[in-house]
């Protein structure tokens, strides 16, 4: 894993204080991002709308998460889903582990689209 910043921020006013070869995650939901750096990767995931596809755009969070999680492979998708009993109502737990795997799985799909084209 590269030492990096991350900034998942809609507020791209922050986009400066990432360092050289930084991470920039943007929900193209809610930002139109005027990319001013060369040195930083950008992804762009629909978060929102995922979530809201899901029954609930609080949940777009986890759409990031789990994008993150995969663009990243800080840890496994498994390992961060451990983590969520306790951290929401045991009544949201399923959706919000269906929105991780959301997010999850469209990482995994840019990451493979992105391997195709080199």
């Amino acid at each position: 894993m590269r030492e990096s910043s991350i900034l998942t921020s809609q507020n791209l006013k922050y986009q400066s204080d990432l360092r050289d070869n930084g991470l920039l995650i943007t929900d193209t939901d809610l930002v139109s991002p005027k990319i001013k750096r060369k040195n930083i990767t950008h992804y762009s995931i629909p978060a929102t709308r995922f979530a809201e596809e899901l029954g609930n755009r609080i949940i777009g969070n986890l759409v990031m998460m789990g994008f993150f999680t995969a663009i990243t492979k800080i840890t496994t998708p498994d390992v961060m889903k451990k983590a969520l009993p306790g951290l929401v109502p045991d009544r949201f737990l399923d959706l919000n582990k269906r929105a991780f795997d959301k997010g999850y799985d469209y990482g995994q799909k840019v990451l493979k689209e992105e391997s195709q084209k080199k």
